[in-house]
């Protein structure tokens, strides 16, 4: 779990809007501990905070290809800033995959008791998830191509609220990957864990229910 808390962390501190809002915002109505000083653009891009609605309502190819951005927090450097947001959208996607097929497999537990939450080999499984999975799917995802970066350098002010005065960088990236790649790591994954799945038995039930993961992940909304 302590991989999808920290995503989940990390995309709740970038967004400033719904995830619904996809419009480009001017950096003053964005500001809240900090002043932007400096930018690559004098809008703050829409796909940060939803970065297929945003390819969608942009006429990009979401038919062939599936979206994605990524955010750091605050950094000392730029170049530090835009090779770590390069590198965990990575990360992020693969734990978008986990999600899904955590959510897939732990949904069943309400309809027919699937997963036992009293069950220590259940508890691996989900353990295995939530957490090495992330890490598996990360290490061998490719075609990853990056369309767009941003960056921000902005001023922290402890009179709006931060904890102290401090000047970093922010980067986000815009990815784009194939759609059929894409589906190919997801059915790897949902591979991985029917294999997890068969250590208590229970892989054909696995199976069953990941049958349609690469096509349903790619249809959830982002």
């Amino acid at each position: 779990m302590k991989w999808i808390s920290l995503l989940a962390l990390l995309i709740t501190l970038s967004c400033s809007s719904t995830k619904d809002d996809v419009a480009d915002k001017k950096h003053e109505d964005l500001e809240r501990n900090y002043k932007v000083r400096d930018a690559s653009s004098n809008y703050r891009p829409g796909w940060i905070v939803n970065a297929n609605l945003w390819a969608k309502k942009n006429s990009k190819n979401i038919s062939s290809y599936r979206y994605f951005s990524f955010e750091t927090g605050p950094k000392v450097d730029r170049d530090i800033a835009c090779n770590m947001a390069k590198a965990n959208v990575k990360v992020d996607i693969a734990g978008e995959i986990s999600s899904y097929i955590e959510k897939e497999l732990t949904s069943t537990q309400e309809g027919d008791a699937f997963i036992d939450e009293n069950s220590p080999e259940d508890k691996k499984l989900i353990h295995f998830v939530s957490n090495v999975l992330v890490e598996r799917i990360q290490s061998s995802l490719h075609g990853v191509a990056v369309e767009k970066t941003y960056w921000e350098k902005r001023n922290y002010e402890k009179d709006l609220g931060a904890k102290k005065d401090f000047t970093a960088y922010t980067c986000a990236v815009f990815v784009k990957m194939n759609s059929d790649v894409l589906a190919e790591a997801v059915e790897k994954a949902s591979k991985r864990v029917i294999k997890e799945a068969g250590k208590t038995g229970k892989a054909k039930q696995v199976e069953e229910i990941l049958k349609d993961a690469p096509e349903g992940f790619q249809k959830q909304e982002s």
